[in-house]
C-alpha cells in the first residue's frame, strides 16, 4: 500500500513533529513497508485460534494479591515538589 506524501505531512502535524523535505519521502516509504507488511498478516489464516492463545495461559494466574499499605501523608508526598497549588503538584501545560 502506498501512502502519499500529502498524508505524511498531516500525521507529522498532528504527531508535532517537524520533517524536511527529504524525511517526508523516507517516512512515506517506511510506513508503505509496514502497511503492506500488515497486509500480510491479514492473509493469515486464524480459524480456530482461540484469542490470546500466546498468553501463556489464564491471566489470573498472575495476579496479585489486593492488600493494603501505609502510604505517606500528601505533605510527604508532595515535599519535593518544584511547585504545588493547593495540595497538587503543578505541570507546564503542554497543550494548546
Amino acid at each position: 500500500m502506498s501512502i502519499e506524501t500529502k498524508t505524511i505531512r498531516q500525521i507529522a502535524a498532528l504527531s508535532r513533529l517537524h520533517l524536511e523535505e527529504d524525511e517526508l519521502e523516507q517516512y512515506r516509504e517506511d510506513l508503505s513497508q509496514i502497511l503492506d507488511w500488515m497486509g500480510q498478516l491479514e492473509s493469515v489464516n486464524t480459524d480456530g485460534v482461540d484469542a490470546f492463545t500466546g498468553m501463556g495461559g489464564s491471566l489470573l494466574e498472575h495476579a496479585r494479591d489486593d492488600s493494603t499499605a501505609q502510604t505517606p501523608s500528601p505533605d510527604v508526598l508532595l515535599s519535593n515538589a518544584p511547585e504545588r497549588v493547593d495540595g497538587f503538584f503543578t505541570v507546564p501545560k503542554i497543550l494548546e
